[in-house]
């Protein structure tokens, strides 16, 4: 499994995010590992990851042939107002994209 800190994304496009380290994260492989695991038909689903905001540390959880976890630790000062900012930055931004991701908090 790969992990990223949310700082470590270094944009955002319509099929994916890209991180510093040059790995490209595509949303419609995630989507076809979701339907595989789940045991469902990809067209009966547009989910790509598992989120949690109520972990330790919020993270989501692409699922891909290789799982990606990108994980919103930021410092101590103002860290629960910026994580929540940003994890739900980031729930929008999939959602614009017309993907969802499976809430366990």
């Amino acid at each position: 499994m790969r992990e990223y800190s949310y700082k470590e994304i270094q944009c955002f496009h319509e099929d994916g995010i890209l991180f510093k380290d040059g790995y490209y994260l595509y949303f419609e492989a995630c989507r076809q590992e979701w339907a595989k695991r789940k045991k469902i038909p990809a067209e009966e689903t547009v989910c790509v990851a598992e989120r949690d905001v109520t972990a330790e540390i919020p993270y989501f959880l692409f699922y891909g042939k290789e799982e990606v976890m990108v994980k919103f630790d930021f410092g101590f000062f103002f860290k629960k107002r910026k994580r929540s900012k940003a994890f739900g930055e980031l729930r929008e931004f999939i959602r614009k994209c017309e993907f969802t991701t499976y809430d366990l908090s």
